[in-house]
């Protein structure tokens, strides 16, 4: 028998067992119940450095580029030139996201005594809200605290394409911007950068994959999708990336732009940094016969230490 006087006892017998199963109850419904598919915030597109440091409120990194080189010398030569160092420190700040539920000392009865499971829907939806942000986070970052995301990071090597990837350009033209946005960063670096994925939204690839490429008359016996990766042997998976679609782009505040990216997936040179994935806090009182439990996550940004191992090319309309 509960009792109550003005608050609800965390410590009476029903709701001890009911909240002592949370924790069982959470990791069965992880296994059992199937998120959406949110490839960011699963490290499928860009790898996730999971630190584990709640405590932590900043983080940051110092970096180092050398420019610099040789020169021809003959007899006499004083003017050797000199190899410059540039270096900067990058700091920036960790923030947290949650959300929570309620249950009512009614639905605890019911759970305890009917054999009823209301927490699952609760808990999957928990789940499945913090897969979704975490994944917005990575690919796109977050307006409200100005941090840039995988995608539209300000540091990443940027250009914009002569001609788009549509039918208003030939075979050609559109060989000409795939293959200058995987090459771009190995020439600017000397062959130290080199690319090995590409991405772009559903419309770019299904044109590129089913466009048969035409040469004057002519017509080859392959897309120009397929020619191009033919010719780009570094390029290991061309991914579809629905993040990337203008009208998604546009539905969460970001201009609606379209465009490719290439990058080399590694984690040395681009990671997501995560510094407590979710967590369920403790069960608190709200009123005098319900309960609200929360979830939380941290996450620190995206950390591109190499900013040349990645270019987006930006198409026209």
């Amino acid at each position: 028998m509960m009792n109550f006087s003005g608050t609800t006892r965390l410590d009476a017998d029903e709701i001890g067992t009911f909240f002592g199963t949370l924790m069982d109850l959470e990791a069965q419904v992880d296994k059992e119940f199937d998120l959406a598919d949110y490839p960011f915030a699963a490290g499928v597109i860009c790898p996730l450095n999971i630190q584990n440091k709640p405590w932590a409120k900043t983080w940051g990194y110092r970096w180092l580029r050398h420019v610099g080189q040789f020169k021809l010398i003959r007899n006499y030569t004083t003017d050797l030139p000199e190899v410059e160092l540039v270096y900067g420190e990058m700091k920036m700040p960790i923030h947290k996201w949650g959300q929570g539920y309620s249950v009512s000392e009614d639905d605890i009865a019911a759970v305890s005594r009917m054999g009823e499971s209301i927490e699952e829907d609760k808990i999957w939806t928990i789940q499945e809200a913090a897969q979704q942000k975490i994944n917005q986070l990575v690919a796109n970052g977050d307006l409200e605290t100005g941090m840039p995301g995988f995608l539209n990071h300000p540091q990443a090597l940027r250009s914009y394409a002569p001609f788009p990837l549509n039918g208003s350009a030939t075979s050609q033209q559109k060989l000409s911007v795939l293959n200058d946005c995987v090459n771009a960063p190995t020439r600017l670096t000397n062959n130290r950068e080199k690319p090995d994925t590409l991405l772009m939204d559903s419309e770019t690839y299904e044109h590129l994959s089913s466009d048969i490429i035409q040469i004057g008359t002519s017509a080859l016996d392959r897309t120009v999708l397929e020619h191009f990766l033919k010719v780009n042997s570094n390029i290991k998976e061309v991914g579809v990336v629905s993040e990337m679609a203008p009208e998604y782009l546009e539905s969460i505040g970001l201009a609606p732009t379209r465009f490719i990216q290439a990058f080399r997936r590694d984690p040395k040179k681009v990671s997501a940094k995560i510094y407590q994935p979710l967590k369920w806090t403790d069960t608190r009182p709200i009123g005098v016969d319900s309960f609200w439990r929360g979830a939380k996550f941290k996450f620190g940004g995206i950390d591109l230490k190499r900013p040349f191992s990645m270019h987006v090319v930006v198409l026209p309309e």
